[in-house]
Formats: structure tokens, sequence, C-alpha cells
């Protein structure tokens, strides 16, 4: 048995590090059709081979790119552990990158059972989410007990240190707290003091990085930030945890939100109490380069907390590059996705891209500048950051919290309503829910509709995907 399919690589169009290995796949085969002065260097789509260390997983960046050469025949052994390759972004805007491509299978399917099972894809079905661990603060919660959500006097001017004063406001915490049991999802718009955010932003070196520009593998790389991986999972930089805050406004940051004053403000604009365990990462995701991919097994319910800044952009809508990263044209946007519908289909037979497209995107969060997004996730929910592109005005940059929901507060799955709902110790009054144009409230459809076309689902595995799929 032979597949075959014809492919037609757009501009923008990449593929993120997988093996091929599924079903019977012996060799993947790629004839080239693209034009004669095709240069990877200037019009990227080469292919890159990667690597592994003693697990067999992939090496974080590529040992080498072959340029799709036009008239040439591209051929590789289908190993689990071994062929792991990846389509860097097509740069070129005047042609696409064409090729025709496919398997030759084993003539007998059955000898393939283990190959399979040591896959990528298994690898990220499998795969072990990182544990939450103590991250805040130690300290009792005194929010939610007896139905008081009021922030104390000392709460308050700890938080307005660094966040919107308007915030700990005791009203407009009651009107977003009522709004959150029913949505399970708000992003907080102009979150932190204009003096913090610029702290921050001058921590950020975009130099030669977006914007059109080709990047290099260690962009950005430094004794501060080290590059995460592997890139079958994710790909992008974190901040050491050895970063003093003084150093460094990211890592006073994670000093501010560690605080029990912070886990009292964020009780009560949600009803839910957050324990002092918690899986919390200051990323940066560099245009052309970075991104993470759904994978792990199911974990408990969890509040996710994540705080975004982008760069390249001076301030909101009266910039041109808030437009872009709005509409997720150059990606970079974070999506939410139930493992459930991850539908096992014959592995064996070709699938088309909507074919492939079996998981359901549940929410689709465009990236914001100075903006904390708070989803409660129900089990069974994985989450990505979708591919950025080169052409982002710059790198986006968060600090991401997986928080651990206090027992009594965890959510109660409702199999009509894809968003948990969560019963909390807070009485739901009617309110006039408006509190001010920088908050927003979603719903999933919502969500998805938000700019964002359906092929945010191609990344809920790279390997749903045929091998050179636009």
């Amino acid at each position: 048995r032979v597949d075959c399919s014809g492919n037609a690589y757009a501009e923008g169009g990449h593929l993120l590090c997988h093996d091929d290995v599924i079903g019977s796949r012996a060799v993947s085969y790629i004839l080239y059709l693209t034009d004669e002065d095709w240069n990877y260097e200037k019009d990227g789509g080469s292919i890159e081979l990667y690597q592994t260390d003693k697990n067999g997983e992939p090496l974080s960046q590529p040992v080498v790119r072959i340029n799709p050469t036009r008239n040439s025949l591209l051929m590789f052994q289908v190993v689990p552990g071994k062929s792991f390759h990846a389509v860097q972004e097509v740069y070129c805007q005047n042609a696409p990158r064409l090729s025709i491509s496919g398997w030759f299978h084993y003539a007998n399917p059955d000898t393939t059972d283990n190959y399979t099972k040591q896959s990528s894809r298994e690898q990220q079905r499998q795969g072990e989410i990182m544990q939450v661990v103590p991250w805040f603060l130690p300290g009792d919660l005194y929010c939610c007990e007896q139905n008081n959500f009021e922030l104390t006097e000392t709460d308050i001017a700890e938080l307005c240190q660094f966040i919107k004063p308007e915030y700990t406001k005791a009203t407009n915490a009651a009107k977003l707290r009522a709004t959150f049991l029913e949505s399970s999802c708000m992003v907080l718009g102009e979150f932190l003091q204009p003096h913090f955010v610029q702290a921050l932003k001058e921590n950020i070196d975009d130099t030669d990085l977006g914007n059109g520009h080709i990047p290099k593998d260690n962009a950005q790389i430094s004794t501060e930030w080290h590059l995460m991986g592997p890139p079958h999972k994710q790909r992008f930089l974190v901040l050491n945890d050895n970063v003093h805050p003084s150093r460094n406004a990211w890592a006073q940051l994670c000093h501010y939100f560690k605080s029990v004053a912070f886990r009292n403000f964020i009780a009560s604009l949600t009803g839910v109490r957050i324990q002092a365990n918690a899986r919390a990462t200051v990323r940066r995701f560099r245009p052309g380069l970075d991104y993470s991919v759904a994978y792990g097994q199911n974990e408990p319910a969890r509040l996710d907390l994540t705080y975004c800044i982008l760069g390249g952009g001076k301030e909101r809508e009266n910039d041109d590059s808030f437009d872009l990263w709005k509409d997720g044209e150059v990606g970079g946007f974070s999506a939410l996705y139930d493992t459930e519908d991850d539908n096992d289909e014959n592995p064996d037979v070709y699938h088309n891209d909507d074919d492939q497209n079996n998981a359901t995107a549940l929410l689709s969060l465009p990236p914001e500048n100075n903006a904390l997004a708070v989803v409660l996730r129900d089990p069974g929910y994985l989450r990505f950051v979708k591919f950025l592109s080169r052409k982002a005005p710059g790198s986006r940059i968060d600090l991401d919290i997986v928080a651990e929901i206090h027992p009594e507060d965890m959510p109660e799955p409702d199999p009509h309503d894809p968003l948990p709902s969560h019963d909390t110790h807070c009485s739901t009054d009617n309110h006039d829910n408006h509190v001010s144009d920088d908050i927003r409230f979603y719903t999933p459809a919502g969500l998805l509709g938000a700019g964002h076309d359906d092929d945010s689902d191609e990344q809920f595995s790279e390997e749903n995907s045929e091998k050179e799929n636009d």
C-alpha cells in the first residue's frame, strides 16, 4: 500500500515536530515541486530534522535543514523515537511550497504494534503533565468563608502596588463573581499599573524578532532565559527560577502573584479558593519559533491564571499591531480542547484536513496586552498556544499559573454544558454586571468565533494531520 497526496503551503504554512509513526507506515517520501530558485534561508519551508535523547524524545532545536529543491525526492524510514521532523514556516509571498508526499506501508501491519505505542502521538497522549507543587506563599484564605468576599485594607494596599485599583473594589468584585459563576472564563484588561507594565516591557528585547524577521534558533536564549522542550510537545523560553525580583520585573511579578493577598483577590473575583500548590511558568513565545501542543493525561479541575504582555506594540486599539494579535492571523492565541473528542479512526486510512480535525475546540482566547485571563477548567480539557508566526509584531510573554482548587470549591461538571459550573459559598444576586470596558466574559461559542478559523484544531496533535497539510 502507498498513500499519496498533493500539498501546497502558502506563506505562514508550517508543521510542528512529529515522527510520522501511525499504523503501518514504513517509509515517508516527499517529491518537491517548488520554484527552481527556492532557498529556505529566504523562502522557508525546509524539512527540519531532530536528534533524540536517551528517552527517545527530540532535542529542542533541529540539527539540519533540508532545502525543498525542485524535482528532488526525500525519503526516510519511519521509526518511533528517531524520525522526528518538522516543516519550517514558509516565508515566500509569491509562490506556494508545492509537493507530493505520502508513505509506503509495511506489508504486514501486525508487526508495527509496538511502533505505534512508542510514537510521538502516543507520547503526547500518555505524557505526564508536570505536577502542581508548592508555589504560592503559605497562609489561610479568609475569602469565601461565611460569604465574606471583601478584601482587607492590608490586602488592598498590597494589591494596589501593582494592579488597577478598580479591581479591588467590593462592588466590582461582586459583579464579576456573579458573572464568572455562569461563564467560568473572563479576561481582565489593563490589569497592571502602567509603571509596572513599562518595567515588564523593558525586560523584553525583540531585536531581530517579529515583523517578518527570519528568526535564529538561539534567539534571546541567555543566562536568565532557557529553552524548554521537547518540540513535539512544546518549545518556548522559560525564565529561570533563580532570577532575583530585583533584577527582573517578571520575577518581581511572580513575587506579587505568590502572595496571600493575590489569592484572596482571585477568590473574591471568582468565588473559588486556590491552594498553595500550582504549576507556574514565565514563558516567552518567540515569533517564527515557539508554541505549545495540547498533551498529557487528564488532571483534576484547575483554575488557570495567565497574565500576558505582547511585544512590538505600543498600546492597544490605537496601535496597528493590536489587530494582528486580535484576529489570530499571526498565531499566539491559546485554546482549550476536550480530549474525549480525540476519536481514534483507522490510522492506516488517508484522511484530509477536515477528517483529521477530530478534537473539538472549546475556547480560543486571543492574546491581549496587559490582561489577565482566568479560566475554570474541568477535568479532561487540555490547552495549547498556537505557533507564533514570524510576522507577529513581537514576542508573547506570559506568567502562566495552573492553580490547585480548594476541595470544597471544585466544579461539578454538567454534561450539557461544555464549561464547568461551580457551587461555591457565594450567592448569585442579580447585578448590573457591567464593570469596565476592559473586562470581557466569554462563552465557548463567543470564543471560538472571535476571529479564529477552525485551523486552530490542527495543533491539538500535529500527528492528527497528514505530514504536509497546510
